[in-house]
């Protein structure tokens, strides 16, 4: 799991540790997974867990984004998800496809 930032006294902070951010242009970002890091949700579920209470519910709706990959780790994730009291949603995505960030990209629908 690569998440986009992570919540401490309720304030987000842009992951650079999983993820690599690249400016487009003033309004759009890319967003790329480094591979090898992030959250390996089947040997680190408590991990997850920490992660997801520290996002305050009250203000922030999860997306997901799911690689072809990531079905499976999703499964283990989504009861910590519902445990946390968080909204969310899930969107497919290709092996290699871009993420973007800002008005040139896509928002997915709720489920």
């Amino acid at each position: 799991m690569h998440p986009l930032y992570y919540f401490q006294h309720g304030l987000p902070t842009q992951n650079t540790s999983s993820l690599q951010w690249e400016g487009m242009d003033s309004a759009n970002r890319r967003v790329k997974p480094i591979p090898g890091r992030g959250i390996d949700i089947a040997r680190s579920p408590l991990e997850a867990a920490s992660m997801l209470t520290a996002v305050p519910k009250d203000r922030v709706y999860l997306i997901f984004q799911l690689y072809e990959d990531s079905f499976a780790a999703f499964d283990i994730l989504k009861p910590l998800v519902i445990r946390a009291g968080l909204d969310y949603t899930w969107e497919p995505r290709r092996q290699g496809e871009d993420m973007i960030l800002g008005p040139g990209g896509q928002a997915p629908g709720p489920q």
